[in-house]
């Protein structure tokens, strides 16, 4: 990296991919009872972080599961299909 050049962001201390509710809400539980700041993250394309990073737990939603019953669909929300 030259000199004077930003960086993309800073580390978090914590980080979890997400992959169902119950780990999403385990998590975000669990850090709560502890204490232990926590950020939600969704796609995270229009997300601006500090250099410094996130002193605390990332959850990623990446809940990505796609069910189908007939003519309805039920899309989990953190999928990302276009």
């Amino acid at each position: 990296m030259r000199a004077g050049a930003k960086r993309g962001g800073g580390p978090a201390d914590w980080f979890l991919a997400a992959r169902t509710a119950e780990q999403l809400v385990a998590a975000l539980k669990v850090a709560d009872e502890i204490g232990l700041p926590s950020f939600l993250l969704g796609g995270g394309s229009n997300l601006l972080v500090s250099d410094e990073g996130f002193r605390g737990l990332v959850v990623k939603n990446a809940i990505d599961e796609i069910a189908f019953d007939g003519a309805v669909a039920q899309v989990g929300c953190g999928a990302d299909y276009l």
